[in-house]
């Protein structure tokens, strides 16, 4: 199968141009320009996590940073959702400056950041408090997104009495219910065993796919390569020490009910995306992917695609 669109035969391990562009991207929900943070120590030191890094989401995508342990990935992400300003650089939202926490953006953690001692469908309200709703609108919202992540019967359960891929669960469904644009996701599936991360993967697809709640575009932090092959139509890899980004990835592969990462050409990515990680490829080497067999179609963008 020829998996890449037209003019396009293979999938560039290379450094994205878009810091060189003044212009900011029209399609973007979130675009970070040129971003660094540092911290000083109690004796003075500086330590840089992040430096001179853009990035943008833009509408009908999911995007990974894909990068090592200490690579400033979740920092990266947290400025993005205007959590952490950044110590230079500019965060904008629909082209706007991002001042405070982006309205249009919800977060998922890796730690579930659940109340231990509210019910499962009073922490999926959490988020609608300040929203100008009614108690009872309220509950539905909460309601329809706990049936979307498969928890429908465990409304009235507290988190000591659920497992950590339920947990996670409400963490999707506490962030859907706010109804964001973007879903930001920091490393959320790397506490779970094997089975119950992929089933969760498979969840965030199908609920990006069919923008359930207003949902146009995933960011997901992840050291996990295959996990980033499955699930992102670009994957942007982080170097350390500062982390910046060092090559971005279009991911040409088409989504099918099975994990396109066990695929042949998703092997050949995963691969490829190992060496890059650690060194391993030359520039001209890393340029080289080809993800194309002759004679197929390309595959539509999963937004020109029926659900």
């Amino acid at each position: 199968m020829n998996f890449a669109p037209p003019n396009l035969e293979r999938v560039a391990l290379a450094a994205p141009a878009m810091s060189e562009s003044p212009e900011l991207q029209r399609d973007a929900l979130i675009e970070g320009r040129c971003l660094s943070k540092q911290y000083t120590n109690d004796r003075g030191q500086k330590h840089v996590v992040c430096s001179n890094i853009s990035v943008a989401l833009r509408k009908r995508e999911i995007v990974a940073l894909l990068g090592h342990s200490g690579a400033g990935k979740s920092t990266l992400l947290r400025m993005l959702a205007g959590l952490i300003t950044p110590t230079d650089g500019q965060v904008f939202t629909h082209g706007q400056p991002l001042t405070g926490p982006a309205p249009d953006a919800a977060m998922v953690f890796q730690s579930f950041a659940l109340l231990p001692w509210l019910t499962v469908i009073d922490n999926v309200q959490i988020g609608l408090e300040r929203a100008n709703l009614t108690r009872s609108e309220r509950k539905a919202r909460a309601q329809s997104v706990i049936d979307a992540v498969g928890l429908h019967g465990c409304e009235q359960s507290f988190p000591k009495q659920l497992s950590g891929g339920m947990c996670q669960r409400v963490g999707l469904a506490r962030a859907l219910a706010v109804r964001p644009q973007a879903l930001l996701m920091d490393e959320p599936f790397s506490a779970l065993d094997v089975q119950t991360a992929q089933q969760l993967r498979t969840l965030v697809i199908e609920l990006w796919q069919q923008q359930r709640e207003g949902l146009s575009s995933v960011l997901i932090v992840t050291h996990n390569i295959e996990e980033a092959v499955q699930m992102a139509d670009r994957i942007l890899v982080l170097g350390s020490t500062p982390g910046r980004i060092v090559s971005e990835v279009a991911v040409h592969l088409l989504r099918t009910g099975a994990n396109r990462a066990h695929t042949e050409e998703g092997q050949r990515l995963v691969r490829r995306l190992y060496a890059s990680l650690t060194g391993a490829l030359s520039t001209d080497e890393a340029c080289s992917i080809r993800l194309t067999e002759s004679n197929d179609e390309p595959q539509k963008p999963d937004s020109e695609q029926e659900n």
